[in-house]
């Protein structure tokens, strides 16, 4: 959604090309920065072709090349009245080979398209919480960040990425500059999840929440992603490192 700030640069703007002159590279990238943002809904992603996959611990980014799309998402039944013990709607196995690892940017839930509005703002009232290996690295966190309503645009103009927090031991996924072969912690895309890495979403509502049984679809806006060059003749022992800036 747009700030007042936002739209007072958008009428300024508007102003400007009503008067007949030009604007600015940069009110350029800003204007397309903005309708990217207003555009997207949470299982949706523009996906770089290639991004670091920064270990902070030994400040260094791996070099990894989008591979393919998985298919992240579970339909499920939630029963009548469960929502206030919390209902676990996704559970995955994350498998890839050893050379690759997915790229997660957010969780989402998409509402059936039979859930009348009655239930729909019963659902906007609940949060969300997603684990990887039992890391909460979205932690109660109110839904309306990551729902999907029936028309399938997101509730919130922009849904926020992943944030790892102290969990050092999580690899962030960033923008590659193989120009300056860096990778800024952050521009932060998302995290990146390794094999056999348990990826679960809780859906919590209050205490009091009185609801009918209804149904979700519940997944993650990923892509999977691999240090292998597309010319395996070119493959070397290990991966490119590029240096992380701080």
């Amino acid at each position: 959604m747009l700030t007042d700030e936002d739209r007072k640069k958008l009428a300024f703007l508007a102003h400007v090309v009503e008067q007949g002159k030009d604007i600015s590279r940069e009110e350029v990238r800003w204007l397309l920065d903005r309708l990217r943002m207003n555009l997207s809904h949470p299982d949706e992603f523009d996906f770089p072709d290639y991004a670091g996959m920064i270990d902070r611990v030994k400040n260094v980014a791996y070099a990894v090349r989008r591979f393919l799309k998985p298919d992240w998402k579970s339909l499920y039944d939630i029963p009548e009245n469960s929502l206030p013990e919390g209902v676990e709607t996704f559970f995955l196995r994350a498998e890839c080979g050893q050379n690759n690892a997915f790229m997660v940017v957010r969780p989402w839930v998409r509402v059936h398209a039979n859930t009348t509005e009655a239930v729909f703002e019963l659902l906007r009232r609940c949060t969300v919480q997603c684990k990887f290996d039992d890391d909460p690295l979205v932690d109660r966190t109110p839904i309306d960040d990551y729902l999907i309503a029936k028309d399938g645009g997101g509730v919130r103009g922009w849904s926020p990425v992943i944030n790892p927090m102290g969990y050092m031991h999580v690899c962030l996924a960033s923008p590659l500059d193989p120009k300056e072969q860096t990778a800024d912690p952050m521009k932060r895309l998302g995290i990146f999840v390794r094999n056999k890495t348990i990826v679960r979403l809780e859906i919590k509502a209050p205490a009091d929440l009185k609801h009918p049984a209804f149904q979700v679809v519940s997944g993650f806006t990923v892509m999977e992603y691999t240090t292998e060059p597309e010319d395996k003749s070119k493959m070397t022992s290990e991966p490119a490192e590029y240096i992380s800036s701080k």
